[in-house]
């Protein structure tokens, strides 16, 4: 199984740029803050990056308890 990475941001230019630069390997998940598919994706990712500076808290930790 490829390693999860978590992409999040609102800004698609952005989003594009990140697919681009995804490394090989890994399984990239873009996703907007907070939404169902965040959640989901939060579960089995080891990486979270992007705009996350609001979203480090104990809820993080709870869904996302491989996080590096």
């Amino acid at each position: 199984m490829a390693p999860k990475i978590v992409f999040v941001t609102q800004f698609p230019a952005a989003a594009d740029s990140a697919r681009d630069l995804a490394p090989k390997g890994f399984d990239l998940i873009i996703a907007e803050a907070r939404s169902a598919e965040y959640t989901a994706a939060l579960a089995e990712a080891e990486y979270l990056v992007g705009f996350v500076d609001m979203l480090v808290d104990d809820q993080l930790y709870e869904s996302g308890p491989n996080l590096r």
